[in-house]
């Protein structure tokens, strides 16, 4: 389910134009381009309990439909990689974590608790400038598809904040 996040994150920096890939399956980051990595380091539930009832929805297209979900916990890590080559790889780092900071910080449905970064340091294994840092805070996941009398949720959504 929080893979959902992890896509959200992607996507939100690609959309502000930075190349970016989910760490999980290992992706093999291209030694010419800039990117970042964007994983989950950490998770739990912050309500304890899990697909809480949150209420009732109306849509134009569905009519009413009652909506479950949760707030959870997360940790998002932020992998920054720069290749070596750049005139200043490390100063490229941290503008990278800089853009990548403002994306995290204003997506709907992640509230940032606190940002964290290290020091930018050349990575003995890719061969470029890594920066690695953590971004905390809760995501609302809202599931997809209501189970049956019964049944279970398969799939949840990374959504912004409800007014049910």
């Amino acid at each position: 389910m929080l893979d959902n996040l992890v896509d959200a994150v992607v996507a939100a920096l690609r959309d502000a134009g930075l190349t970016a890939c989910g760490a999980y399956p290992h992706t093999a980051v291209p030694a010419q381009a800039g990117m970042v990595c964007v994983g989950i380091s950490h998770a739990e539930d912050a309500e304890a309990g899990f697909a809480r009832y949150l209420g009732v929805v109306t849509d134009a297209e569905t009519g009413e439909r009652e909506v479950y979900g949760m707030r959870c916990g997360v940790g998002v890590s932020l992998d920054m990689y720069v290749p070596m080559s750049e005139q200043d790889a490390s100063a490229a780092c941290l503008a990278m974590f800089d853009r990548a900071a403002d994306c995290v910080g204003s997506m709907a449905g992640f509230s940032l608790r606190k940002l964290r970064c290290g020091a930018p340091a050349p990575d003995q294994a890719s061969g470029m400038m890594h920066l690695h840092a953590e971004a905390e805070g809760t995501a609302l996941l809202i599931a997809a598809d209501a189970p049956e009398q019964g049944g279970t949720f398969s799939k949840f959504v990374l959504r912004g904040e409800l007014s049910i």
